[in-house]
């Protein structure tokens, strides 16, 4: 008995630290292909989004991404309810549907997956540094044309309208916006 009192907690922490590796973070967009040439695009992930890194093969990775995509949406979100873009779909045969779950709202989320490949100089390990430039390109960006809002004015699902709407005017471009997104969604 006391074998298992001392084996046990050993095994479940080795597994939980097992399958915390191979977690990355996206520091730009970027291509996911089916090739690991990167010539068969088939949809765009999100800079600052988590992935699983499952191998690599010269300069390129293989990553996985898991997360919620609302029924007929081109779009899969990081979670369920929160528009928080994590992949852009290309080809719809690139996303795996896993399961189909209601929100609070009846609004039907399959939770889904997309495997692909990406340059290997796209990920980091710290998912800060890539907030913190967002928080860098927001302050000089968002605060040449007007007094900055709070990161916190703002809920997650609200910030992507805003900056879709301001972007133009302040010149971002499609990656500057989404890490100026990513950057105030995950400020709270």
């Amino acid at each position: 008995m006391r074998f298992i009192h001392t084996i046990l907690p050993l095994c479940l922490a080795s597994s939980l630290l097992w399958g915390a590796q191979g977690v990355a973070y996206l520091n730009q967009n970027v291509t996911l292909s089916a090739s690991s040439d990167g010539s068969k695009p088939t949809g765009e992930l999100i800079v600052a989004t988590s992935v699983r890194e499952l191998g690599t093969q010269g300069e390129f990775a293989e990553v996985e991404f898991l997360g919620y995509q609302p029924q007929g949406s081109q779009l899969v979100y990081e979670r369920m309810g929160v528009l928080m873009v994590g992949y852009e779909i290309i080809d719809p045969t690139s996303i795996q549907a896993i399961e189909e779950k209601k929100d609070e709202y009846g609004n039907v989320w399959v939770s889904a997956k997309a495997k692909g490949w990406i340059p290997k100089k796209a990920l980091t390990s710290e998912k800060k540094s890539v907030i913190t430039a967002g928080k860098n390109l927001f302050m000089e960006r968002c605060g040449s044309c007007h007094a900055l809002h709070s990161e916190d004015e703002f809920d997650a699902n609200v910030w992507p309208n805003i900056v879709e709407g301001m972007g133009e005017q302040a010149g971002l471009g499609k990656g500057e916006k989404d890490l100026i997104i990513k950057y105030l969604q995950n400020a709270r």
